[in-house]
């Protein structure tokens, strides 16, 4: 169902999307670089107390 929902949201926003992962949320990285998603760029969430990560999809 997960997948269904991106797709049909990446199809009713074209072109570059970006979105945030925390590093130790191995399932949802997997998931976003399955479709298509690329790590750019990474920070410590110092709220958070964890390691932010940018992904983007062109």
């Amino acid at each position: 169902m997960g997948s269904a929902l991106l797709v049909q949201a990446l199809k009713s926003a074209p072109g570059r999307t970006t979105l945030h992962v925390f590093e130790a949320n191995q399932n949802a990285r997997a998931f976003y670089e399955r479709h298509g998603f690329c790590q750019r760029d990474h920070w410590m969430n110092m709220e958070a107390g964890a390691i932010d990560l940018l992904y983007v999809r062109e």
